[in-house]
């Protein structure tokens, strides 16, 4: 086979494999079109008849699902009908509701005939409509619950909906079904979050003694006064609370002023000696 470039300098051929792997492509998916075209032939004739064949080859009846589903929603609008007409009948409350969407009629598509029961069921009943679209109008109605405590079906509690009524925050936090030590330790554990909550507000020893001492010395110096009073215990000390080590200190004190008196005595009697050898050894010469 003969190779050549094109103008780019690539090869001709090069593109060739390519171009084959396409028309496998299109190959490929004309035959799964032809595949499904003829599935769809087949589901149409079957379901002419009601039955459905499956592509694993099973059949079965189209309406089955259709009727059990149009069944129960026809039961839920009968049952919530009339649970709206017992309860406002018996001027009780309504505890639940539920939401209805029917389907309506729009150009050729028809509703299922569940939906046309429903729809005229629910707007001659006490249905309130929500809202109403060109497809569906969506009604509220009540619900009956088989787990209300109120009617007494189903699940029961023995725990009263009141429980906390008349009770301390102690057993509030231990809760309803707490025993005697349960309680003991909520109680303690409420006791220490009251006492941090205070220590938080309350200002603290020391902080008390600082804004005492900052409102003292601005009011003393507003008035002109000392900052320190001679009597305060704080800052001076009386005659009579010296102790022995302020003792022992004033005695060297006056040990050294005597020594510093005694050796300048002795300086000036010295002084007075050297002067009257001068003055004799003066008078020798004259």
């Amino acid at each position: 086979m003969t190779l050549r470039r094109d103008q780019m300098g690539r090869f001709v051929q090069a593109a060739q494999p390519r171009e084959q792997m396409t028309r496998r492509a299109q190959i490929h998916l004309r035959d799964e079109d032809k595949a499904q075209q003829d599935e769809t032939v087949l589901l149409s004739q079957s379901s002419a008849s009601g039955n459905v064949l499956m592509s694993d080859g099973e059949q079965y009846f189209s309406g089955d699902d259709d009727v059990a589903e149009h069944d129960s929603f026809l039961e839920r609008v009968h049952s919530a009908i009339e649970y709206t007409n017992s309860q406002l009948s018996q001027h009780l409350p309504i505890l639940q509701t539920i939401h209805f969407s029917v389907r309506l009629p729009v150009d050729n598509h028809k509703p299922p005939e569940s939906h046309v029961t429903a729809l005229s069921l629910l707007r001659s009943s006490q249905a309130i409509n929500i809202c109403t679209s060109e497809t569906h109008e969506v009604f509220e109605l009540g619900c009956p619950s088989p787990y209300m405590v109120a009617a007494c079906v189903g699940h029961t509690s023995s725990t009263d909906p009141q429980w906390w009524m008349n009770k301390s925050a102690a057993e509030i936090k231990a809760g309803p079904l707490a025993g005697k030590e349960d309680v003991r330790r909520a109680q303690a554990k409420t006791n220490e979050l009251e006492t941090k909550r205070r220590k938080r507000n309350l200002p603290t020893k020391k902080q008390t003694d600082m804004d005492w001492k900052l409102v003292e010395g601005l009011r003393r110096q507003e008035s002109g006064l000392e900052m320190f009073d001679a009597d305060d215990d704080d800052h001076d000390v009386d005659d009579h609370d010296v102790d022995d080590h302020d003792v022992d200190d004033q005695d060297q004190l006056q040990t050294l002023e005597q020594e510093e008196d005694h050796s300048g005595s002795e300086y000036d009697d010295d002084a007075e000696l050297y002067e009257e050898m001068e003055s004799d050894f003066t008078m020798q010469d004259e």
